[in-house]
């Protein structure tokens, strides 16, 4: 399946909706477009997990004259500056040249979809693997400002990522039958030095991410069989 048909796959529920849903309701339903941080990861993350390098370089510098508008609008691919294919050759290089990351990505499969009805709701969802490996480890690249442990951990509180690991992991077995040997972060920086981490992320952490799936899920359960998608709340509400 292509990313298109995953992503317009709207009667299932995936991890970047449970996020909205983990905000509002209403931000669930509200459509979002593609940011240029959400651009260049994906971009990184076809060019190192797949070797595909699906983008057009500018030849301009900006896009005030007229050539340069109509070369832009002829373009079918993603548009990139010459300093961003700079920084995403320098990120490949980083990750292939860690031996954790590189041995990770060795043997496997990228960009897996699996469908699946989560076990303790009913609910119908989806989720989509950067990479598998032979022996089932799921492996998830995260481009990133900090991939320190601390900056890392930042980020897992931050984005979810133990939300994504114990959805992806009962996910894919639900899907399949058969559970993931292990669910393995690697992070690698945006900017040089290009520094990578590669974590694992602890049981604690992996059921906390677990109950907040389960809570998002039941909403949006609940939101679609009611037909209300609520922001926040109506009443006047103590911050402490």
């Amino acid at each position: 399946m292509n990313i298109t048909d995953y992503h317009n796959m709207t009667d299932r529920i995936s991890k970047s909706g449970l996020d909205k849903i983990a905000r509002s309701p209403a931000h669930f339903k509200t459509q979002t477009k593609e940011t240029e941080a959400m651009k260049i990861g994906r971009i990184v993350h076809e060019y190192i997990l797949e070797g595909v390098q699906n983008y057009v370089t500018s030849p301009f510098d900006s896009f005030r004259t007229k050539e340069a508008r109509e070369w832009r609008d002829s373009q079918t691919m993603p548009i990139i500056t010459a300093d961003e294919v700079e920084r995403t050759h320098a990120m490949r290089e980083a990750v292939l040249r860690h031996p954790a990351a590189a041995e990770l990505l060795r043997s496997g499969m990228a960009e897996q979809t699996f469908l699946f009805d989560e076990p303790t709701t009913g609910a119908a969802c989806r989720c989509r693997t950067d990479w598998m490996t032979s022996d089932g480890v799921i492996v998830d690249l995260k481009t990133t400002d900090d991939a320190s442990p601390k900056g890392f951990m930042r980020s897992v509180l931050k984005y979810r990522y133990h939300v994504q690991d114990a959805f992806y992991t009962d996910g894919v077995e639900a899907a399949t039958g058969s559970r993931p040997t292990d669910f393995v972060f690697v992070a690698v920086e945006k900017n040089a030095p290009f520094g990578v981490g590669v974590y694992r992320l602890s049981e604690g952490l992996r059921e906390e991410g677990r109950e907040l799936y389960l809570d998002n899920v039941t909403t949006w359960l609940q939101c679609t069989q009611r037909g209300e998608w609520p922001a926040y709340s109506d009443e006047i509400i103590e911050l402490v």
